[in-house]
């Protein structure tokens, strides 16, 4: 009885999250509609990743700071909600930003990822309530 109550116990534990090496917080609730993540990056472009848990990364980020704006669309690709372009780098790793008005047209953003070997960041963005 006792080690399938501590597995119990176990299994009820909050999951931990690892952050990369920038974060962006986005304080909301993941939209119920939510289908995808854009996350435009400033001289490097655009990443469409599928929202599931409201957890996202990007792997691949030169090593020099740079400006996001995330946007989340559902399944037909009408922007449900977006940031606006939030610095991040290395001296500043971690931001938190509301939702703000959508804008008339979706994030772009040209340039390169890092190649394979290079020095990289990765950037993690998470939907909390503050």
């Amino acid at each position: 009885m006792l080690p399938s109550l501590f597995l119990t116990l176990l299994a009820c534990e909050a999951q931990e999250y690892t952050p990369g090496d920038w974060e962006v917080d986005i304080v909301s609730d993941v939209p119920a509609a939510a289908e995808t993540v854009r996350v435009c990056i400033e001289g490097v472009g655009v990443s469409t990743i599928g929202a599931g848990n409201g957890r996202v990364a990007v792997r691949g980020l030169p090593p020099t700071d740079t400006r996001v704006r995330l946007e989340v669309q559902d399944i037909d690709g009408v922007t449900l909600l977006s940031t606006d372009w939030l610095e991040i780098g290395d001296e500043g790793p971690e931001v938190s930003a509301a939702p703000v008005a959508l804008a008339a047209t979706p994030c772009t953003a040209s340039g390169s990822f890092v190649e394979a070997g290079a020095e990289d960041r990765l950037l993690v963005a998470r939907f909390v309530m503050e």
